[in-house]
C-alpha cells in the first residue's frame, strides 16, 4: 500500500484500488528475482535473475512444475482477460479521486478552522457518504518498569 500512496493521510475506503493495484502488480509488473548474496568484507554482492517475470509468472511455472496444469491455464486465461494499459489507467483514474477528496476535505478544515468549528463535524459535513474521520485508538497509560531491588540481583 505504501508503494501506492506513500505515507499520507487518507480518508475513506481503499479496498477497491488497492485490488486492482494488487491485481495488476501481481500480473504485469515484472521482477528480478535474487538468487544469491554473500558479504564480502564491508560489501554485500548480489546476482539476480537474468530474465525479468511477473509473481503471475512465477506461479504459472510453479503449477506447471507442480503438475497442476489447471490452475496454470486458469491464470493464463486471466492474464489474457485483463488489459495492463486499462488497468493502469483506472489506478491512475481512483487515485486522482482520493488525492483531489483529500484536497477537498482540507481545504474544507481549513475554511471551518477559519471558523471555529471542530475538525470531525468537517469532515462529516463535507464527506461523501460512508467516509468520515477514523477511529482513534484510546490511549493506553504507559506502563512503569518495576525498579528492581539491588538485593535481588542475580550473581
Amino acid at each position: 500500500m505504501r508503494q501506492l500512496l506513500g505515507y499520507e493521510e487518507i480518508v475513506g475506503s481503499l479496498d477497491e484500488l488497492l485490488e486492482i493495484w494488487s491485481e495488476w502488480n501481481n500480473l504485469y509488473s515484472a521482477t528480478m528475482k535474487q538468487e544469491w548474496k554473500k558479504r564480502e568484507g564491508g560489501r554485500l554482492i548480489r546476482r539476480h535473475e537474468k530474465r525479468p517475470m511477473t509473481p503471475g509468472q512465477r506461479l504459472i511455472e510453479y503449477w506447471r512444475k507442480e503438475g497442476e496444469e489447471e490452475k496454470a491455464r486458469s491464470m493464463e486465461r486471466q492474464m489474457r482477460r485483463c488489459d495492463p494499459i486499462e488497468m493502469k489507467e483506472e489506478i491512475e483514474k481512483r487515485l486522482k479521486q482520493v488525492w483531489e477528496m483529500k484536497e477537498s476535505l482540507e481545504a474544507t478544515e481549513a475554511e471551518e478552522e477559519r471558523r471555529g468549528a471542530p475538525r470531525a463535524e468537517a469532515l462529516l459535513r463535507y464527506a461523501p457518504e460512508g467516509i468520515g474521520p477514523g477511529k482513534k485508538r484510546k490511549q493506553e497509560p504507559k506502563r512503569q518498569r518495576a525498579k528492581r531491588s539491588p538485593l535481588n540481583r542475580v550473581s
